[in-house]
């Protein structure tokens, strides 16, 4: 069985959310590696530098989160997947099929399409819209 995580669930592992404590349970349950697509990995260094423009991280948390996540991709606890074509074409379909129903974001159909592609089995998310998709193409959605 392998997960794919999300931005709001790397988020919620990087730094302190009320999230968190599902995030870190997960984590300590689940199966590793998580896959990992450079979507996920740049939407995390964009998402916690955003936080640091609306003060609710420092920079040197923000660096230090980062270091952290650098350090367990070193670990083996992410497994690197790049973005390819049949990701891109696998979204296209997602959306025609699921967004006039969920109305899902690009970014949340960029996410399971790259979950589906890859061939894992668990959604790891914290996001609503994302988490109904997932759910629709069959994934199960971690944590509970």
């Amino acid at each position: 069985m392998s997960g794919y995580a999300d931005t709001s669930f790397l988020v919620s592992i990087y730094t302190l959310d009320s999230n968190s404590p599902a995030a870190i349970a997960a984590m300590r349950t689940g199966a590793l590696p998580l896959l990992l697509t450079p979507l996920g990995e740049n939407e995390l260094v964009n998402t916690i530098y955003l936080r640091v423009f609306r003060r609710e991280l420092q920079m040197t948390q923000a660096h230090s989160a980062l270091g952290i996540f650098r350090n367990d991709v070193s670990d083996g606890m992410f497994q690197r997947k790049p973005l390819i074509p049949a990701v891109l074409e696998k979204a296209q379909l997602l959306s025609r099929k699921q967004t006039p129903r969920l109305g899902t974001r690009g970014i949340n159909v960029l996410h399971v399409a790259s979950a589906l592609v890859w061939g894992a089995s668990e959604m790891y998310t914290f996001d609503k819209t994302q988490r109904k998709l997932a759910e629709a193409e069959g994934l199960r959605v971690v944590p509970r």
